[in-house]
């Protein structure tokens, strides 16, 4: 369940992509209209419930507009919004900072494991 928090977008779309991989031969992972919906149901809590509200609107504004169920627009307009909205905007930046402060402790394990960690908030689109 995604909760809005900033801090969880980028684990929420991790989390999203490799359930939807799993489900890629599902009809609903096919088709955009029930990606949408089926990820909006796994969206619940007070700094998300507005945003939830507002998308369904939208999604059904553009089926009233004649858009189809499989027409991949749909998907690309709402996760494009879906980041702007919930992906914190400073990741890059603190996670450069934190880049700099890195250094190997007592575990190079640990230090590796840190260092992929910032490098994908670095790379995160």
């Amino acid at each position: 369940m995604f909760d809005g928090d900033r801090n969880t977008t980028y684990k929420f779309l991790l989390n999203w992509d490799l359930w939807a991989a799993v489900n890629q031969a599902n009809d609903t992972m096919k088709k955009p209209f029930s990606r949408i919906v089926t990820m909006l149901s796994y969206m619940d809590g007070t700094c998300v419930d507005a945003w939830k509200e507002e998308q369904l609107q939208k999604l059904k504004e553009e089926m009233d507009d004649r858009a189809l169920e499989t027409d991949e627009t749909l998907w690309e307009h709402f996760i494009e919004r879906f980041k702007n909205t919930f992906v914190n905007q400073n990741c890059r930046s603190e996670a450069y900072q934190e880049l700099c402060k890195l250094k190997q402790g007592e575990s190079l394990n640990n230090f590796f494991t840190k260092l992929s960690s910032l490098h994908m908030k670095l790379t995160f689109p």
